[in-house]
């Protein structure tokens, strides 16, 4: 086990569903929409605050909370052939828009095993 699976393991704030859909397909020339699949994970989920508040990136306005996410469990974001990584957090779906390597300051172990994704809940229309 790694330290920082000991950490999530120690810290976690829950066990929470994540959603991932399959890249749409063509069949016959027409969109096929891709197949949601779910599976647990375990996170240390909290508010952002500060620093991350003011650097968040420009073009999340369809955002009406954003938290960030520690896992041991890549999570992925929107590219040009992939939809974004649900996380349901209290019954509410919130989309991954932002993941990256996370590497705790007094780990140092440098395994790129676990992961900081910033999740937002999406405003409806």
């Amino acid at each position: 086990m790694t330290f920082a699976s000991c950490v999530i393991d120690e810290l976690k704030t829950g066990t929470y569903t994540v959603t991932r859909i399959t890249a749409e397909t063509k069949v016959l020339g027409r969109r096929v929409a891709g197949t949601p699949s779910t599976f647990p994970i375990d996170a240390i989920i909290t508010p952002i605050t500060g620093h991350v508040l003011l650097t968040l990136l420009e073009g999340i306005e369809w955002a009406t909370a954003v938290k960030s996410v520690i896992t041991t469990t890549a999570l992925l974001v929107r590219t040009s052939t992939q939809q974004p990584d649900q996380v349901t957090i209290k019954g509410e779906l919130w989309e991954v828009f932002q993941s990256a390597d996370w590497e705790p300051v007094f780990s140092g172990d440098e395994q790129g095993d676990h992961h900081e994704c910033l999740v937002a809940r999406r405003v409806i229309p």
